[in-house]
């Protein structure tokens, strides 16, 4: 179990990303961090990480402070993908996807195995920053899945993982991350498509503007119309769909209020 509590970001020049902030990401399941622009996902994600140091409250992984484990240690249990993934030099696909396998002390097969998931052999010799930004996303996941390759206690946080993915390759990647979470692993995703997030996640986490969260547990009594609604300052209809399942989209202005 991957948890934080009473978590609290100042960012240089006073701006607040995270006031009072909880969530659990339990094993076995996907938690959608779900909230408006600026809401402070992507910082809540990092504190998860491990990667930002809050200036308040805690974080713990099975009862852990995370703090205290070692950064190989912490790279074997908990990977982040973010939401543009860069590198610092223009290595190629594959050896971007090894770093993940080499930081966790994981061998050249979970590599191999990580470009196999995410169907990457034709792009595994291209350099990263000649890819298209869906691509790029890809290969990130494919680089987290090679850190927490074998690892069935693993918690993998992602951060609009497939925003900018074609279609089949969005259905892939959380196809490979509902695999993820069927095998144990905890899995955190910061998810702006509500439709996405209704029917991937398991869990889900309402943050609101101010950085505080507002609702936390089954995602079907979380992502309901009257909280979207509430929480985005608009109409937000929950429909069910027979044969297709949970469709989330904002109602025109002038439709009567969600119930």
């Amino acid at each position: 179990m991957l948890a934080c509590r009473d978590i609290a970001v100042t960012y240089p020049g006073g701006r607040v990303a995270l006031r009072d902030a909880a969530c659990e990401l339990p094993p076995g399941a996907i938690t959608a961090l779900v909230g408006p622009n600026g809401a402070g996902k992507s910082t809540l994600l990092r504190v998860l990480a491990g990667v930002r140091r809050p200036n308040a409250g805690s974080v713990t992984l099975d009862g852990r402070p995370l703090s205290e484990l070692s950064a190989r240690a912490r790279a074997r249990r908990v990977a982040l993908v973010a939401q543009q993934p860069s590198v610092a030099f223009d290595f190629d696909a594959r050896r971007v996807i090894a770093f993940g396998a080499d930081g966790a002390g994981r061998g050249p097969a979970a590599t191999d195995r990580a470009v196999e998931r995410f169907d990457l052999g034709a792009l595994a010799s291209v350099p990263f920053g000649a890819l298209s930004v869906g691509q790029r996303q890809r290969v990130s996941l494919a680089r987290a899945f090679a850190q927490l390759d074998g690892c069935a206690s693993g918690c993998l946080l992602a951060d609009e993982p497939v925003s900018a993915m074609d279609p089949a390759f969005a259905v892939q990647a959380l196809d490979a991350l509902r695999a993820m979470a069927d095998r144990g692993c905890a899995v955190g995703i910061v998810l702006h498509d509500l439709t996405a997030a209704a029917r991937v996640a398991d869990r889900a986490v309402l943050i609101e503007p101010a950085g505080r969260t507002v609702a936390e547990g089954d995602a079907a009594n979380v992502l309901t119309g009257p909280a979207l609604s509430a929480l985005f300052g608009t109409g937000v209809v929950r429909s069910e769909i027979p044969g297709i399942g949970p469709v989330v989209a904002t109602a025109a202005r002038n439709a009567p209020a969600p119930v």
